[in-house]
């Protein structure tokens, strides 16, 4: 048991000096106190067990939270999209160098870093007094742009003209090989690998206020159901995730691409996608997003309460944990995608 702190002691003190006093007053509770005590105390279960007052909060896939279902898919389909592309545009398409193309796997990953920053931002600095739906919406305006870009800017010729000088070693190519090679095709990958970045950023931006909202929205479950929001969002975004696997993985399969079909969605088509969803997810983030205004909350505070979190032993392990497991399970070869 922790000592008392010294408002506890003085308390104390106070009540042992006017000890007598306090025997010579009469109770002021009914003969049956135990009963009087139980109808009024504060009841034990706020909501059935919420651990937010408001009650429980609508389905998903309702009008009210519809709007963080549509950026959960996008989220899938944005990031599951430009993780899919990275080996058959950059290896395949435009014969990155395997060290870029390992550096662009990392540098796309760099934003997700940034999420408790966002989250921070967002729970802080109310935009017009809100705190979800305003930086939801300037996330996925970020995303559309940058995927609309890489959807209308044309990617050029691939590398190889022709698919089988990728079995002949360069220093047997005729004059007539060697023209059939787009030498400038590498160069159009650092434009690419910016583009992803930003886009992967916007998808951040938006997914900081997201889940604080989804926090907030599972906090007032009751307890006999709480987790079931979180539930759905995880099935909806595995749901996703399959879809884009199958869309990158076929639609860009064609020979150009590292593949063997005749035909392809091409990558502008895959950024289309892309922009689409970002597009279509903005005026669902604003109007099918419910939450009240908030004021600015001080950041000093903020960090304050995270470190009294982190001493909570259950917290400090998992953050090891995590830590710890991304460290030894990203070891990789730089030459694994040549390979």
């Amino acid at each position: 048991m922790s000592s008392p702190t010294s408002a506890e002691r003085s308390s104390f003190s106070l009540i042992a000096a006017n000890n007598n006093h306090l025997e010579k007053m009469p109770s002021p509770l009914p003969a049956n106190s135990t009963a009087y005590y139980d109808g009024l105390k504060s009841p034990v279960d706020l909501e059935g067990g919420a651990l937010r007052p408001g009650g429980p909060p609508s389905s998903l896939y309702s009008w009210q939270n519809i709007g963080l279902a549509a950026h959960q898919i996008s989220v899938a389909v944005v990031y599951g999209s430009i993780s899919g592309v990275i080996y058959s545009v950059l290896n395949n398409y435009l014969n990155m160098s395997a060290v870029l193309v390992a550096t662009a796997t990392a540098l796309v990953k760099v934003p997700h870093a940034l999420r408790v920053f966002t989250g921070l931002i967002s729970d802080c600095y109310p935009i017009f007094g809100y705190r979800r739906r305003p930086y939801m919406v300037v996330g996925w305006a970020i995303s559309f742009v940058c995927c609309l870009i890489m959807a209308v800017v044309p990617l050029g010729d691939p590398y190889y003209g022709d698919t089988s000088l990728e079995d002949i070693p360069e220093s047997e190519w005729t004059t007539e090989q060697q023209a059939m090679i787009n030498y400038d095709a590498p160069n159009k990958g650092i434009k690419l690998i910016i583009l992803f970045m930003l886009a992967h950023l916007g998808t951040i931006v938006a997914y900081g206020a997201a889940d604080g909202y989804l926090v907030e929205l599972a906090q007032r479950e009751p307890e006999a159901i709480r987790g079931s929001i979180q539930t759905d969002i995880a099935i909806v975004s595995a749901v996703a995730g399959i879809l884009t696997s199958f869309m990158t993985g076929i639609g860009l399969n064609s020979e150009a691409y590292g593949g063997t079909f005749s035909w392809d969605m091409g990558f502008g088509g895959v950024m289309g996608v892309c922009a689409a969803f970002s597009l279509v997810t903005i005026p669902l983030c604003w109007y099918c997003v419910t939450e009240e205004k908030a004021p600015a909350q001080p950041t000093g505070a903020f960090f304050a309460y995270l470190y009294d979190f982190m001493q909570y032993r259950v917290i400090y392990q998992v953050l090891a944990f995590r830590f710890f497991n991304h460290i030894f399970s990203n070891f990789s070869v730089t030459a694994a995608s040549k390979i």
